[in-house]
């Protein structure tokens, strides 16, 4: 008997539910509907007008697009509205408040524009200084080969080492590489903010916005300001002959090193904590995060310790290192979301980062450093081994990464509770109880 009454008395409460709503249509009024509108590069919606009852007491219930409605458009990412910005309402008559309609127009704002000319400036002059170095690089390598040391001075060796001549040369090529893989990282988020200028820490799934907005700006303008004295620096050096005393190039070069570029490299640095900062997380996260600034501060104070004490050979060194530890950033974040794509992770690419910050810097910084050093056969140098030793920097973090690195697609934390835009719902063991997980998961699947 219990039995019949579980299952007859859902299907009592159906059939009720289902004529009482039949009741319910029987009772709405079809009503004209206004054109639809289309506007260029918009997404357009209309709004449900309240409903309201007549003077019969009957529910007059008007959906989109009917009497009451609204017109909404919204502009896709790198457009603004323009025209005429009024309401528009759907009026008696099947037809519109008015015949003027808004138009969407392309908009860059200042810092998008900056971007984009910056990214696109440095790029270029990037592949035509690599093409020259490269070019000097052989030209060098053939004239050592025939022995034309008269004409080529600077080549000669001392004590078994390069001259600091040619060091230079080698430091230009290692130095473009070394760029090549910030840009090539940070490529996806350099796109993505020309497109709807946001900052976003995952770029391809548009999940993670950095919280601190303007504070990337600022950091994004010091880096290209920075990228850009790096390689005014390194030309001043590689377009000018070898002379004594020494040319106006090389005077500049002196006087930017002195005055200049220490305070961009100090404001650029400055800049990376405060980004870091605005990062969720706990006390000890956000320390963890900025220990590489003062690790970089650390070969910065060298850097210019050497220069002062006219050691050119480990500056050039120093120079390779800092300047490695600084793209490290693009190429880690880069990595990231590779290794995401690749292995397919179901939680979302940026997740769990820590495969891509271990395999990443291995090009940007640590084999680029090692390169050098042997291009130079300086590996019984102190200050080569000092600058492999900084250089290393994410692969001495290892031992925190192995319990990460086991299983890299799971998720270091709960990103749902950082990021509110997070679509990708998180393993079991991440909520409290059963109710909180299905709750999340109706939510990640739209449901709620």
């Amino acid at each position: 008997m219990k039995t019949a009454v579980k299952v007859v008395a859902p299907l009592a409460v159906a059939v009720f539910a289902f004529f009482a709503f039949e009741n319910h249509d029987a009772n709405t009024v079809a009503h004209d509907s206004c054109p639809q509108i289309q506007v260029e590069f918009a997404k357009v919606s209309y709004t449900d007008p309240i409903p309201y009852f007549d003077d019969n007491g009957e529910l007059i219930n008007f959906g989109p697009r009917e009497l009451g409605s609204q017109l909404s458009v919204e502009c896709y990412p790198g457009f603004s509205m323009n025209g005429y910005l009024n309401k528009i309402g759907c009026e008696k008559g099947s037809r519109w408040s008015t015949h003027e309609r808004p138009t969407c127009v392309l908009y860059w704002s200042k810092m998008q524009i900056f971007v984009f000319c910056s990214f696109m400036f440095i790029s270029v002059t990037l592949v035509l200084f690599l093409w020259r170095s490269c070019s000097n690089w052989k030209r060098h390598e053939m004239s050592a080969q025939r022995g034309s040391i008269l004409t080529h001075k600077e080549l000669i060796r001392v004590d078994g080492e390069l001259s600091e001549h040619e060091m230079g040369n080698h430091s230009a090529i290692v130095l473009s590489l070394e760029t090549i893989t910030l840009f090539a990282g940070f490529a996806s988020h350099f796109l993505q903010f020309l497109r709807d200028g946001i900052w976003y820490l995952n770029p391809s799934e548009q999940t993670m916005v950095n919280p601190g907005q303007s504070y990337v700006s600022n950091h994004v303008f010091l880096g290209f300001s920075i990228c850009l004295a790096m390689m005014v620096m390194a030309g001043l050096i590689t377009f000018e002959q070898k002379t004594v005393p020494r040319g106006p190039f090389r005077r500049t070069h002196k006087f930017l090193g002195e005055f200049v570029i220490p305070a961009i490299a100090i404001a650029f640095l400055a800049s990376a904590v405060w980004a870091e900062l605005q990062l969720p997380g706990n006390v000890s996260q956000k320390i963890a995060r900025n220990m590489l600034t003062v690790w970089v501060a650390m070969v910065l104070f060298f850097l210019i310790k050497h220069a002062w004490n006219k050691n050119i050979k480990a500056h050039l060194h120093y120079v390779v290192c800092f300047w490695g530890l600084v793209c490290s950033a693009g190429a880690l974040r880069g990595m990231v979301l590779l290794w995401g794509y690749l292995l397919g992770c179901e939680h979302g690419y940026a997740a769990n980062p820590t495969l891509g910050i271990v395999t990443g810097t291995l090009f940007s910084t640590l084999f680029p450093m090692i390169w050098f050093v042997h291009l130079n056969g300086t590996w019984n140098q102190p200050y080569a081994r000092w600058c492999i030793f900084f250089a290393s920097y994410y692969q001495l973090l290892l031992p925190l990464y192995f319990k990460h690195l086991a299983r890299p697609c799971y998720p270091r934390m709960n990103m749902a509770t950082v990021y509110p835009d997070y679509k990708f719902p998180m393993p079991r063991e991440f909520y409290d109880n059963e109710e909180s997980y299905i709750e999340a998961f109706m939510h990640f699947a739209g449901g709620m």
